[in-house]
């Protein structure tokens, strides 16, 4: 039987993590307020629902990014 060696863990995920939290919260905060201002102006509740939607997936391809950063760093 082989014995499990555990890896060391990468300082990368760690920084990834934070940074990707920060960011998530602070996309957030700020799609929120603009769909805030979109009800206040009262636009077109299939608007709103496109932003939403739109501004709801964007968020994936700069995160794909640091995704990719961070298991660049992996050793195996």
């Amino acid at each position: 039987m082989s014995e499990y060696e555990p890896s060391t863990p990468n300082p990368r995920n760690l920084i990834g993590i934070f940074i990707f939290l920060f960011c998530l919260m602070l996309y957030a905060f700020l799609i929120a307020a603009g769909g805030d201002w979109l009800e206040e102006k009262d636009v077109w509740i299939p608007v709103q629902f496109l932003y939403y939607l739109v501004f709801g997936i964007i968020w994936f391809w700069p995160s794909k990014s640091l995704f990719l950063w961070m298991a660049r760093g992996k050793k195996d």
